[in-house]
């Protein structure tokens, strides 16, 4: 119930942004967008979305898309670190015209259709290797489906020649420093991994499960666990020496030890999902690290890469139980290519009921206090 409160919440502040919106202004904001950057635009943000089918909460709409969507426009319109980004949404229902929100957003935002018409309108694009057109083309696996939906999202976005593409799934509420992070982390960070250009990382994950970010019997987080450690081991020290100057009872040993095992169990009590939220006090401070296999919340490519992944997950698509976030490891594999993960994250998923049909997710993971 909780979990459906604040989503009803939100789905207001994001309905009352819509309201006060001139759709007008607004669409004449992106077009401006585009023809004032033409060849130059540096990213283009695309919201991938579908109606969902009737959850056990409610049977009317949850609002997702509309949240996800003022919160993008609402900062795109706003940031300063980057010349022009372009912001739309796409509509890969088999029957665009009952997705009532996307409906209702084509008033306000650029808008893209899978099965329909596009404003702007954009040409019927095809598949990699192939003579059938995203348009034609009928999957008959849901996880199928989900990847060449992926598929014609990303490439309708690279349609308008940005350089970057960020593709943000319709449960995905970006945070208010996004924008602050991104700039920071492409400009010092990617550039140090990269000797050719931006085609030197296939992508950047901007989003990984909270449930996964303990610590857990992996190389880096034991060595992250460690290294807390020992960096407490120390403090416990100067902190004893700086109050036994003169007599000193116990062996410095005894002291650091202590000091790392006090340091590593609070550490483990806090979780390590907690103590990460202190990365976000600077972009300089959050993680840049090779990125995890799962999940597509949020995803950064390199429009240059677009291609060459888009032929990879037309090979893969058809393979049964293969998901699109698996599919999209397998080419990171396989191109030999980085892909990383920024941590903390940069979205927040408030996808409770999914666009599979799959059973309802736990209630208690949707609970935190998320601003539109």
């Amino acid at each position: 119930m909780e979990e459906s409160n604040l989503n009803s919440k939100r789905l207001s502040k994001a309905v009352e942004y819509f309201h006060s919106t001139d759709a007008k202004a607004s669409l004449k904001w992106y077009d401006d967008v585009i023809k004032n950057n033409i060849d130059d635009l540096d990213m283009v943000v695309s919201i991938v979305t579908t109606k969902r089918k009737n959850s056990k909460i409610t049977k009317n709409s949850l609002g997702y898309l509309l949240q996800s969507s003022a919160k993008v426009d609402k900062l795109v319109k706003h940031q300063t670190h980057f010349k022009s980004i372009f912001t739309t949404i796409c509509n890969v229902d088999a029957k665009p015209e009952e997705h009532h929100d996307a409906i209702l957003l084509k008033n306000y935002l650029p808008y893209v259709e899978r099965y329909g018409n596009s404003k702007p309108s954009i040409p019927d694009l095809f598949l990699p290797q192939s003579n059938v057109t995203y348009r034609t083309n009928t999957p008959v696996r849901t996880f199928e489906k989900e990847t060449i939906d992926y598929m014609f999202c990303l490439n309708a976005a690279k349609y308008w020649n940005p350089k970057y593409v960020l593709l943000l799934e319709d449960d995905g509420i970006v945070h208010d420093n996004i924008m602050d992070i991104l700039a920071y982390v492409l400009k010092y960070r990617v550039g140090n991994f990269s000797r050719y250009g931006a085609k030197d990382f296939v992508h950047l994950k901007l989003f990984y499960p909270e449930k996964w970010q303990g610590y857990a019997y992996e190389k880096d987080r034991i060595l992250e666990l460690l290294s807390g450690g020992l960096v407490g081991g120390a403090i416990f020290i100067l902190i004893y020496l700086s109050y036994n100057i003169k007599r000193r009872k116990h062996s410095l040993a005894l002291i650091f030890t202590c000091g790392v095992l006090f340091t590593v169990l609070t550490c483990v009590v806090i979780g390590r999902q907690n103590i990460i939220e202190l990365r976000r006090i600077h972009p300089c401070t959050y993680r840049f690290v090779p990125s995890p296999g799962c999940c597509t919340p949020a995803m950064l490519y390199p429009s240059n890469i677009i291609d060459e992944l888009s032929k990879s997950l037309s090979r893969d698509a058809s393979k049964p139980y293969l998901r699109t976030d698996l599919a999209i490891n397998q080419f990171v594999q396989s191109s030999g290519l980085p892909a990383f993960y920024i941590e903390p994250n940069l979205v927040d998923h408030i996808g409770k009921v999914t666009t599979l049909g799959l059973a309802d997710k736990p209630a208690n993971q949707f609970i935190q206090q998320i601003d539109i």
